[in-house]
């Protein structure tokens, strides 16, 4: 515990803190108005959780706590340090943030009722995501699934996302014999939403495409780029891999926007060209010509 103290003290991790901390916030108060009252599975401990309230009535946050308590003494003795104390906090807060959030969940939950399921899911699917995607880039855990996706990777050799793919497919299609087959269509819909949320927020969203063009006319494509497009170009040597030909391809950056519209002009200056395009998330430095401003 004082090595986890001691690295909250540092600036950039008291950042990370508070984005962990807003992250679990969110899925807190998405679990009380959307995933437990629509009976969502949505894997992991907190679908397991889900299941035996309807069963049983055991209170939820009880079963995340205690079972996560357990799974980080596991982690303890089966994983790397960094891995257990990165999942300490958030199986601790996670649990008493449910209950903690609950009296304000019960007090809004009526003004956000939806009769279109539809409605309904993509919010928590939303949420789901956005919470989640903020605990990851933040660094930490909620411990839970995710320590026994890690467990499952390092001792059946599996990798992270077949761990956790494998994981939740389980736990799924046991709530198909608890909640039938509807709700675990529903489940999965909010969990792909909930994953290209993720994604958008750990990688971010792409604002621009990468262009890799190999042409035997690369001087007039770099010559469009420079002086109409007024951004930069690398030129790269290229070798064929089958003939062992010597040839030029260009790297270009190009807002979204410009996409169609650059594509087309490569074709109208050599309908031959090699093209490929990948999303692009960030670009720093460069050379690109200032816009002037008129006022």
């Amino acid at each position: 515990m004082k090595r986890i103290v001691g690295n909250l003290t540092n600036k950039d991790n008291l950042k990370r803190l508070f984005v962990f901390l807003i992250g679990l916030f969110i899925l807190a108060i998405n679990y009380n108005l959307f995933i437990l009252t629509n009976e969502f599975n949505i894997g992991g401990m907190t679908g397991i959780a889900t299941m035996l309230n309807f069963l049983c009535g055991i209170k939820p946050s009880y079963f995340i706590f205690i079972s996560s308590i357990f799974l980080i003494i596991l982690s303890y003795f089966t994983l790397d340090k960094d891995t257990t104390y990165n999942s300490v906090i958030g199986a601790i807060l996670y649990p008493v943030l449910i209950d903690f959030v609950k009296p304000f969940c019960d007090l809004i939950a009526p003004n956000l009722s939806f009769s279109n399921i539809v409605i309904t899911i993509i919010i928590a699917g939303t949420l789901l995501g956005i919470g989640n995607g903020l605990i990851y880039k933040s660094g930490f855990t909620v411990g839970g699934s995710d320590i026994i996706m890690k467990i499952i990777h390092k001792y059946q050799h599996l990798t992270e996302g077949k761990s956790q793919l494998l994981m939740n497919t389980v736990i799924v299609l046991l709530g198909i014999l608890v909640f039938g087959i509807p709700s675990a269509i529903y489940s999965l819909i909010l969990l792909l939403i909930s994953t290209k949320i993720v994604d958008k927020i750990i990688i971010g969203i792409s604002t621009s495409k990468m262009f890799l063009i190999s042409s035997k006319k690369y001087q007039k494509i770099k010559e469009y780029v420079i002086n109409d497009m007024k951004t930069g170009v690398t030129i790269l040597d290229t070798t064929g891999g089958f003939l062992f030909e010597k040839g030029k391809m260009l790297q270009v950056v190009v807002p979204t926007r410009s996409y169609n519209a650059f594509k087309e002009k490569i074709l109208e200056i050599d309908s031959n060209a090699f093209i490929i395009v990948s999303d692009c998330y960030e670009v720093t430095g460069g050379k690109k010509e200032k816009k002037k401003l008129i006022f």
